[in-house]
């Protein structure tokens, strides 16, 4: 705790604030009963799910005891150690369980404790305090132990009035933040739909001479019938019928994917059994080094140059297109030069796309209209797999050469702009999240609001308490504070920004 506190304000221990704090009891939980039974699991989210939380399959005598009431404060002694709940409603009887012990607050805003409970302050004598322990616990004589700055009463009714007029605020700021990653993909997804169905250049179009890509197509089948030697069988264009295939804009057409390859490069899976990580000799390219289009040669595992060589013609080229078709299916990426070379794993399909752009062809299979045809496709085997024969049939909607570069390059200027605000967001993000503590620090160190000369001076506060604590001793009871009611003027704030441990 810091050296110097506020003039009014006096240092204490959270044990002086507080009746002697209480183990909970001690039982099996039952999914029916007359007594609902706190476990440290039901304060994990930062809020109790009565609906789900179990009963006592047993109750003792003195059930009294062990009842639950209002802004009674629940700590975890073992598993999650430190974390803490202010009881704010009882819906039916509730008993807590013996991981937790149970602090009633006298004399001070209960909330003026459950705040501090959550301060970076109180988590780091909470670690501390279990250093070096295997199993982390804590006790309550520890707890009881724990420094605890004490404002006037005065001061505490502003802070808590304060921290949760400015929690209140971070919740509504945070639940508009928290609609722009869904907004970003709903937005990166649209891009590709306009892309994929001619909308995206619908303008750009207008007025231009672009070639019928159906004159391509015949160029590509001329070829073809003038070079019979293929490593790729069935090379004729042959579309399924069983898929629904849209209108197409002028001058665009639809071929299967069979009929885009490269007729002289192999359309293949890669490695079956790569052995083990093998540093310095060839690097591999897995389901999981597939990212937002690109191979993230960073995180490459290894495999011996012997196993390379018996799966050249897996090796990758320069454009080639990588579709994963076992276990998640759909991710894609092209070849850039210093990838060339490499292998790719079993789930990894690799496709040489010849004469059409193949970064537009991977716009088309990160669509969502490609995505739920790949997906459709997979065969539920030990895990989903699509296989090559039914890859190679897949739908291509394939605009003139020219717009598909046109294409291409609107997307990734719209994509970065996506990816700029989601970088934006991702700082925001940080500085949101880090405000809670900052507040709470600020709270503590008297500077979140105005120390007033009328506020008195929380030693006498402190020598009530120890009054009300010697009578309570001698079985009087806590009475409710004047005014309390008042403070809590808004719901339980702060459980989404760290301000719990679990």
């Amino acid at each position: 705790m810091q050296k110097e506190l506020p003039i009014g304000w006096t240092k204490t221990k959270l044990g002086d604030i507080c009746t002697k704090p209480q183990y909970g009891w001690t039982t099996q939980s039952d999914i029916s009963g007359d007594f609902k039974y706190l476990r440290t699991t039901d304060i994990s989210k930062g809020k109790i799910d009565w609906d789900r939380m179990p009963y006592c399959i047993d109750v003792p005598e003195d059930k009294e005891k062990y009842l639950l009431g209002k802004d009674d404060i629940v700590v975890s002694r073992a598993g999650s150690v430190g974390l803490s709940y202010r009881i704010t409603d009882t819906p039916q009887p509730t008993l807590f369980a013996s991981y937790l012990i149970r602090f009633k607050p006298i004399k001070v805003f209960p909330k003026i404790v459950e705040y501090y409970l959550k301060s970076d302050m109180y988590w780091k004598a909470i670690s501390e305090m279990s250093a070096g322990i295997a199993v982390q616990n804590v006790n309550a004589v520890k707890l009881s132990d724990l420094d605890f700055p004490l404002p006037p009463l005065s001061t505490q009714q502003r802070m808590v009035a304060k921290l949760d007029t400015l929690f209140e605020h971070l919740d509504a700021l945070k639940n508009r933040f928290d609609r722009i990653p869904q907004l970003l993909k709903d937005f990166r997804q649209k891009v590709l739909t306009q892309a994929v169905t001619g909308k995206l250049t619908e303008e750009w179009r207008e007025g231009k001479e672009l070639e019928d890509i159906k004159i391509l197509f015949s160029k590509i089948d001329f070829r073809r019938n003038q070079h019979k030697k293929s490593k790729i069988s069935n090379l004729k264009l042959d579309l399924r019928s069983d898929l629904d295939l849209f209108e197409l804009p002028s001058k665009w057409a639809w071929a299967d994917l069979n009929f885009l390859m490269d007729e002289e490069n192999s359309f293949c899976y890669g490695v079956v059994q790569p052995g083990k990580d093998v540093k310095n000799e060839q690097k591999l390219i897995r389901v999981q080094d597939l990212s937002n289009g690109k191979i993230l040669n960073d995180q490459l595992r290894g495999i011996s140059w012997k196993i390379d060589k018996e799966y050249t013609r897996s090796k990758v080229n320069e454009g080639d297109l990588l579709v994963t078709v076992v276990g998640t299916i759909g991710r894609t990426a092209i070849v850039a030069k210093e990838s060339v070379g490499l292998n790719i794993a079993r789930a990894v399909a690799k496709i040489p796309i010849r004469d059409c752009n193949g970064h537009y062809i991977r716009i088309f299979f990160d669509s969502e209209i490609g995505q739920q045809w790949l997906v459709g496709d997979a065969r539920e085997v030990a895990r989903k797999t699509l296989n090559l024969d039914q890859l190679k049939t897949l739908p291509i909607a394939v605009p003139p050469v020219e717009e598909q570069k046109e294409i291409v390059r609107r997307v990734e200027s719209l994509f970065a702009k996506a990816d700029q605000i989601e970088a934006s967001y991702q700082k925001l993000t940080a500085k949101i999240e880090q405000l809670p503590q900052a507040l709470l620090a600020k709270a503590f160190r008297g500077e979140l609001v105005e120390q007033l000369p009328t506020d008195g001076d929380a030693r006498q506060l402190l020598e009530e308490i120890r009054k009300a604590k010697t009578g309570l001793e001698k079985g009087g009871k806590i009475k409710k504070m004047k005014g309390d009611e008042e403070t809590r003027m808004v719901a339980e704030g702060g459980s989404r920004y760290g301000l719990r441990r679990i």
